[in-house]
Protein backbone atom coordinates (compact mmCIF):
# COMPACT_ATOMS: atom_id res chain seq x y z
CA UNK A 1 0.00 0.00 0.00
CA UNK A 2 1.32 3.44 -0.90
CA UNK A 3 2.14 5.94 1.80
CA UNK A 4 -0.92 8.00 2.72
CA UNK A 5 -3.33 5.72 0.83
CA UNK A 6 -6.72 4.98 2.34
CA UNK A 7 -7.14 1.33 3.32
CA UNK A 8 -9.87 -0.58 1.49
CA UNK A 9 -11.67 -1.43 4.71
CA UNK A 10 -11.93 2.21 5.80
CA UNK A 11 -15.41 3.68 6.12
CA UNK A 12 -15.13 6.98 4.25
CA UNK A 13 -18.20 8.38 6.00
CA UNK A 14 -16.42 8.16 9.35
CA UNK A 15 -12.99 9.34 8.20
CA UNK A 16 -12.22 12.93 9.25
CA UNK A 17 -11.35 15.41 6.55
CA UNK A 18 -7.94 17.02 6.60
CA UNK A 19 -6.60 20.08 4.86
CA UNK A 20 -4.65 19.39 1.69
CA UNK A 21 -0.97 19.66 2.62
CA UNK A 22 0.09 20.47 -0.95
CA UNK A 23 -2.20 23.46 -1.57
CA UNK A 24 -2.78 26.55 0.51
CA UNK A 25 -6.49 27.38 0.81
CA UNK A 26 -7.68 30.65 -0.69
CA UNK A 27 -11.07 31.65 0.69
CA UNK A 28 -10.61 35.41 0.13
CA UNK A 29 -10.30 35.48 -3.67
CA UNK A 30 -10.74 31.92 -4.96
CA UNK A 31 -10.34 31.06 -8.65
CA UNK A 32 -13.64 30.88 -10.48
CA UNK A 33 -15.00 29.55 -13.75
CA UNK A 34 -17.85 32.04 -13.68
CA UNK A 35 -16.83 34.08 -16.74
CA UNK A 36 -16.30 30.90 -18.76
CA UNK A 37 -19.74 29.59 -17.73
CA UNK A 38 -21.31 32.91 -18.74
CA UNK A 39 -19.56 32.89 -22.13
CA UNK A 40 -20.43 29.29 -22.96
CA UNK A 41 -24.04 29.76 -21.81
CA UNK A 42 -24.46 32.88 -23.94
CA UNK A 43 -23.00 31.23 -27.04
CA UNK A 44 -25.14 28.11 -26.59
CA UNK A 45 -28.29 30.20 -26.06
CA UNK A 46 -27.54 32.11 -29.27
CA UNK A 47 -27.12 28.88 -31.21
CA UNK A 48 -30.31 27.47 -29.69
CA UNK A 49 -32.18 30.63 -30.69
CA UNK A 50 -31.03 30.21 -34.29
CA UNK A 51 -32.19 26.59 -34.37
CA UNK A 52 -35.58 27.37 -32.80
CA UNK A 53 -36.10 30.27 -35.19
CA UNK A 54 -35.15 28.13 -38.21
CA UNK A 55 -37.45 25.34 -37.04
CA UNK A 56 -40.40 27.67 -36.56
CA UNK A 57 -39.81 29.38 -39.90
CA UNK A 58 -39.67 26.14 -41.86
CA UNK A 59 -42.67 24.57 -40.11
CA UNK A 60 -44.84 27.69 -40.17
CA UNK A 61 -44.19 28.29 -43.88
CA UNK A 62 -45.17 24.73 -44.79
CA UNK A 63 -48.97 24.39 -44.86
CA UNK A 64 -50.43 21.96 -42.34
CA UNK A 65 -47.09 21.15 -40.73
CA UNK A 66 -47.47 22.97 -37.40
CA UNK A 67 -47.74 20.67 -34.40
CA UNK A 68 -47.57 20.76 -30.63
CA UNK A 69 -43.79 20.51 -30.72
CA UNK A 70 -43.65 23.78 -32.65
CA UNK A 71 -45.65 25.47 -29.94
CA UNK A 72 -43.60 24.04 -27.07
CA UNK A 73 -40.13 24.65 -28.55
CA UNK A 74 -40.24 28.45 -27.91
CA UNK A 75 -41.54 27.75 -24.38
CA UNK A 76 -38.70 25.33 -23.75
CA UNK A 77 -36.23 27.84 -25.16
CA UNK A 78 -37.51 30.59 -22.86
CA UNK A 79 -37.30 28.30 -19.82
CA UNK A 80 -33.74 27.36 -20.80
CA UNK A 81 -32.74 31.00 -21.16
CA UNK A 82 -34.29 31.78 -17.77
CA UNK A 83 -32.44 28.91 -16.13
CA UNK A 84 -29.17 29.94 -17.78
CA UNK A 85 -29.71 33.52 -16.62
CA UNK A 86 -30.13 32.34 -13.04
CA UNK A 87 -27.07 30.12 -13.38
CA UNK A 88 -24.76 32.84 -14.69
CA UNK A 89 -26.02 35.75 -12.59
CA UNK A 90 -23.64 34.93 -9.68
CA UNK A 91 -20.82 34.66 -12.22
CA UNK A 92 -21.61 38.10 -13.64
CA UNK A 93 -21.84 39.58 -10.14
CA UNK A 94 -18.50 37.98 -9.21
CA UNK A 95 -16.89 39.33 -12.38
CA UNK A 96 -18.28 42.79 -11.62
CA UNK A 97 -16.93 42.65 -8.09
CA UNK A 98 -13.52 41.51 -9.32
CA UNK A 99 -13.28 44.22 -11.98
CA UNK A 100 -14.57 47.16 -9.98
CA UNK A 101 -13.50 45.77 -6.56
CA UNK A 102 -16.71 46.73 -4.81
CA UNK A 103 -16.23 45.32 -1.33
CA UNK A 104 -19.34 46.65 0.41
CA UNK A 105 -21.60 43.88 -1.03
CA UNK A 106 -19.50 41.01 0.24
Amino acid sequence: MAKGAIPISADLFKAPLKANPNIESNFVNPPTLGPAVAAVGTVMASIAFLFVAARLRTNLCAPGKVGWDDLFSPCAFMLTVGYMSLAISPAILTLYLMVFSVKKWI
